[in-house]
């Protein structure tokens, strides 16, 4: 396990972007909590993160993007979630559900649907465009233990991990609000941190 601090310096992202691309597996900060990274299109590296969460089921992970540009290189991004997207993702309160594109994902991540959320702070968005693919962006924990909001947290969990980039202990928020786009109403999976109908409201629905 290699520790990182957080930094936008070139150097930083390039090592972590090859790391990516080299099928490692990255604990990264986020808006929400500490996440298990990998690169998305590559199915060695999402088994390693079903490894590291310990899901036997191979439960759906949720990638993220570095934009609404890339969003729409691997999934079906509808009018309505285009709105939503551009309002509400660069707060870090949702994820949605889209039918995605195939052949551009790792197989073993999903199937018909994909959850996804946008980039959430300049760090993530310029090391997933250096990579120029998605990651996985699941908490960083085994299945059905408690998120880790510092790299203290979660100790065998982090050592599992091939890098681990250290952003400082984060406040304690709700998760993402998780909402379906990929039928013909728009549907609630999980509310969060934003409510479903402010969404609605907001996406003309």
């Amino acid at each position: 396990m290699f520790i990182f601090k957080k930094s936008l310096g070139k150097k930083n992202i390039q090592i972590l972007a090859w790391a990516l691309k080299a099928g490692k597996t990255l604990i990264l900060p986020s808006k929400t909590c500490y996440m298990a990274c990998a690169n998305a299109a590559n199915a060695f590296a999402v088994d390693k993160i079903y490894a590291l969460k310990g899901r036997e089921d191979k439960k759906p992970l949720t990638i993220m993007v570095a934009d609404l540009k890339m969003a729409k290189e691997y999934a079906q991004v509808t009018p309505a979630a285009e709105k939503a997207i551009k309002k509400f993702m660069p707060k870090g309160s949702l994820s949605i559900c889209l039918k995605k594109k195939k052949g551009r994902l790792a197989e073993n991540l999903c199937e018909d649907t994909i959850v996804l959320r946008t980039a959430d702070d300049l760090f993530l968005k310029k090391l997933i465009a250096a990579l120029g693919r998605p990651i996985t962006a699941t908490s960083a924990n085994q299945s059905g233990q408690q998120p880790a909001y510092s790299i203290s947290e979660q100790k065998e969990f982090m050592q599992k991990a091939d890098f681990v980039v250290d952003g400082g202990k984060m406040p304690k928020r709700a998760p993402t609000s998780i909402i379906d786009f990929s039928g013909k109403k728009v549907r609630l999976i999980r509310e969060g941190s934003l409510s479903f109908g402010k969404v609605l409201k907001e996406v003309g629905e």
